[in-house]
């Protein structure tokens, strides 16, 4: 195929319409654009300029990226192979964020009092919102509790080159709260970290919470951005525990956890609403250490602030 002096391709001798090429080609899936690219320099050009927009453009409904980039954008290869292979983008990358599934994808890392549970139905508190995602909740005791989960951001979708040169905003958080007759704390801990594991940037959120504080659940949200080279994992970690020492379950309760990436500045259509977006140099804390320091926080002295970062 090559390209001729009019507005169009020559296939076969016969000439056909730049815009009905680009049309008819976005139409095949993603191994076939990739196989085309490898034609020759004008199959290349006409894929990477304009089929795989024209396809994103017309198929974003079936992808939660779609809501997380600029569908009509010139975008790079890599973003569009990531989003039409494995669509990691502007959707939640944590299993099991509500415990609809038990403890399953979590990690435990301390289960103390009488353990941490699922609640079908929070009790003493409001019912977890719609927001939310779900209707269940985690619910801490009156010993130390607390679980982790890690994202392969790789494994999940994203391309290394898409996390070093790119740079996706990273959003995360979830929904807390606390019994109307018991008073307790809670701390969700996230770090962005290297292959190694290791944390190159964190951010954290503590809240100690009087009896009846905070029973109608609340928000807490953060957004990474311009954070360092070198991100491959997202370690997501909460914890609670009551004040009275009470048997049972009257700690901290959590839900509705996530971990959503975003290329859009105004990040509301993706469900990136109400952050607390401090940038890396003031709430996030650029830090190099084995990231299983983040379970000694019980160690520290809560305070009624709710973010210290």
């Amino acid at each position: 195929m090559s390209q001729g002096d009019v507005n169009g391709y020559v296939l076969s001798g016969v000439v056909i319409p730049e815009e009905v090429l680009v049309h008819l080609v976005s139409f095949a899936d993603l191994p076939t654009l990739l196989a085309c690219r490898l034609v020759c320099r004008v199959w290349r050009e006409l894929v990477d300029s304009q089929a795989l927009r024209r396809k994103l453009k017309r198929e974003g409904h079936r992808y939660h990226s779609s809501r997380a980039v600029d569908v009509s954008a010139d975008l790079p290869l890599d973003l569009y192979c990531s989003i039409f292979d494995k669509d990691p983008y502007g959707r939640n990358l944590l299993k099991n964020p509500c415990g609809e599934e038990g403890l399953k994808h979590w990690t435990v890392l301390r289960d103390g009092g009488d353990r941490l549970v699922v609640e079908t139905a929070p009790g003493g508190c409001d019912p977890v919102p719609a927001e939310a995602g779900g209707s269940s909740c985690f619910a801490t005791s009156y010993g130390d509790c607390s679980k982790e989960q890690w994202v392969d951001l790789v494994r999940a979708g994203v391309p290394a080159r898409v996390l070093d040169g790119l740079r996706p905003a990273v959003h995360v958080g979830e929904w807390y709260a606390n019994r109307f007759d018991c008073g307790a704390m809670y701390s969700l801990t996230v770090s962005l970290c290297d292959a190694g594991r290791v944390a190159l940037v964190q951010h954290t959120c503590r809240k100690q919470m009087a009896d009846g504080e905070n029973t109608s659940w609340t928000k807490k949200s953060h957004i990474f951005e311009n954070y360092p080279v070198g991100v491959r994992y997202v370690r997501f970690c909460h914890k609670g525990v009551d004040t009275k020492f009470w048997a049972g379950h009257y700690g901290a309760k959590m839900t509705g956890s996530f971990v959503i990436l975003t290329f859009l500045r105004d990040k509301s259509g993706c469900g990136c609403e109400d952050s607390d977006n401090d940038g890396p140099t003031s709430g996030d804390e650029v830090v190099s250490l084995d990231s299983s320091s983040c379970e000694d926080f019980f160690s520290d002295e809560f305070s009624s602030e709710e973010d210290h970062s």
